[in-house]
């Protein structure tokens, strides 16, 4: 079962089961300045874009999550100029292990989200959730998963970035058009 936030135009998922239950492996990391350098030091994604950027988008996401499909889609057209990284999370089940790790240990990471991507946009399956997970890529996961337990979020897609018209650390849960997302990373705005 999967709960989906739709008030205050934040459209996201949520974690099955109680939010508080989740295992937190330290102090919360509450501002996005802080979520930020987290993020910077500690997540393993994929990082699709320019290899140099100003601004780095970090993006936590569930494989399994449709709105985390629709912001991929969505942030697509801005991969010529900004840099995201997709940092694969345990959110919703439990059961995208094998998804996660797949990205993670992919020679082609940006091909394998497409196709992952386009699979939970059809609602057809994507990689089984089955296979086995190498214990070096389920620890990066996990360690994933921990650090958005950190930020107390209770939604994915969840976005921490730099408004590159403020220079302001932003965080938002949730999907968002293109067009919202150039506004929230500050694009075209100078």
């Amino acid at each position: 079962m999967v709960l989906c936030l739709g008030a205050l135009h934040v459209v996201g998922c949520t974690p099955k089961g109680d939010p508080a239950s989740a295992t937190v492996a330290a102090e919360p990391v509450k501002t996005p300045a802080e979520q930020y350098a987290a993020l910077a030091k500690y997540a393993k994604g994929i990082s699709i874009g320019p290899e140099v950027s100003a601004y780095t988008v970090y993006v936590m996401f569930d494989p399994q999550c449709l709105h985390c499909a629709r912001l991929w889609e969505e942030s697509k057209a801005l991969t010529g100029t900004v840099k995201f990284v997709w940092v694969p999370v345990n959110f919703l089940d439990g059961s995208n292990k094998s998804q996660s790790a797949l990205l993670l240990g992919s020679s082609h990471p940006v091909e394998d989200m497409d196709r992952m991507m386009s699979a939970v946009l059809a609602r057809t399956s994507g990689a089984s959730s089955q296979d086995a997970v190498p214990p070096g890529l389920e620890a990066s996961i996990k360690s994933n998963t921990d650090l958005i337990n950190r930020f107390h979020v209770l939604g994915v897609p969840y976005v921490v970035a730099r408004n590159q018209t403020t220079s302001e650390y932003v965080a938002r849960e949730g999907g968002m058009s293109k067009e919202m997302l150039k506004r929230f990373l500050g694009i075209g705005s100078r």
